[in-house]
């Protein structure tokens, strides 16, 4: 009897410890799982923002203009990525297996102080997710030293420096696509509807200055101003040397040494503009004569030692220029032939911030280089302070 009720407990033992340790196989595994899916995660995140930050444009034709086809304009871009997330072009793979994934919905503007985000509602792996990638790609630093400012077309010139303060320069000029976040946020409905119809990837070159002022508001910015406009595009003499106040003011943003520039032997020394040249004059700056080349992947590659892009040529940029107020507007622009020298650094007119017929600029001494007009456009772009 006694030997009958201790068989019994033993085997109500041995199920006990068999469940145990089948709830510590499944507690385990659990835990494996997550601990998988956690990995996945960070994994899938990391390819997804090298993506964010250097699209492979050749893998998602569909989504890339045919006419604009430069990565710059894809980078950091929320049309783009939505495109490329519902379309499936994204194909991350983590040791060798693809992993699933869907976008729920269009990628959401999260507004920080100084810095701008996206949230992405997404299932990964069978799990939903949502995700925060944050702009990295449209600002650029203005380095500490010291700097020129030119006022009066570079007849009066100012030093100065920025030693302590955080500079930062929106890289590119403002384009239509992000004017639209910043109408749909604020419930412009009239720009909105106006934007809607227009290439998203293009500079928006039809706002008036209260809206420009508003826009990188918005953003916790600023509009840029003619002096750190110029000090982002006129070249050091001595570019190692932070200290140095050697400062003879380039004409061009993008060498020390005017002579360089192929711009400078059709400007200065009258060599003609020939079919060899144009091409490469037109990288550089898009002018008059460069009107059949596509205007968005020609401006791109005319940077500056700084790291701003979009610099000489295309429409016109609107600066605020606080010390020089009939100063603020960039002139370099393809309304003017090539051999004009309103493409040198420092060179504004005026603008009155508000229409864009003839009689709202004022070209100055370069009215008469005028080749295009009855269709002026104004661009901008932002900067902060930290």
């Amino acid at each position: 009897m006694i030997k009958g009720r201790t068989r019994i407990k033993l085997k109500i033992f041995i199920i006990f410890l068999l469940f145990l340790a089948g709830l510590f196989y499944f507690v385990q595994k659990d835990e494996l799982t997550r601990l998988q899916h956690s990995e996945i995660l960070v994994e899938f995140v990391e390819l997804l923002s090298n993506e964010w930050k250097y699209p492979e444009l050749q893998n998602s034709i569909e989504c890339v203009d045919e006419k604009i086809k430069k990565r710059d304009h894809y980078s950091c871009n929320p049309t783009y990525l939505s495109c490329i997330l519902k379309n499936n072009y994204f194909n991350p793979k983590i040791k060798g297996r693809p992993i699933e994934y869907e976008l729920h919905s269009q990628p959401k503007l999260l507004k920080r102080r100084n810095k701008r985000s996206y949230q992405l509602n997404m299932e990964i792996e069978g799990k939903d997710h949502t995700l925060e990638i944050v702009d990295g790609c449209r600002e650029t630093f203005l380095p500490q030293r010291f700097y020129r400012f030119f006022v009066a077309n570079r007849d009066i010139k100012t030093d100065w420096d920025n030693f302590g303060r955080h500079i930062y320069i929106d890289k590119y000029r403002v384009k239509n696509w992000e004017v639209q976040l910043w109408a749909q946020d604020q419930k412009r409905e009239e720009i909105l509807t106006r934007y809607k119809s227009l290439n998203p990837l293009e500079s928006a070159r039809d706002l008036n200055k209260e809206e420009m002022k508003q826009y990188c508001e918005f953003f916790g910015k600023h509009v840029l101003s003619a002096q750190i406009f110029d000090a982002a595009t006129i070249h050091p003499e001595e570019i190692d040397n932070p200290e140095s106040k050697l400062l003879r003011g380039s004409y061009y943003s993008w060498v020390r040494r005017n002579s360089m520039a192929e711009l400078y032997s059709v400007q200065f020394e009258n060599n003609d503009i020939t079919e060899e040249n144009l091409n490469k004059l037109c990288v550089k700056t898009y002018g008059f004569e460069c009107l059949h080349l596509s205007k968005e992947d020609n401006l791109i590659d005319s940077s500056s030692w700084s790291g701003i892009k979009e610099v000489f040529g295309g429409d016109f940029q609107y600066l605020k220029n606080n010390i020089n107020p009939s100063e603020n507007l960039f002139l370099s622009s393809e309304y003017f032939t090539l051999k004009s020298k309103v493409h040198t650094t420092g060179q504004r007119g005026g603008w009155t911030g508000d229409g864009f017929t003839r009689k709202e600029f004022n070209f100055k001494e370069f009215r008469e280089d005028l080749k295009k007009e009855g269709d002026f456009g104004v661009n901008f772009r932002c900067m902060r302070y930290r």
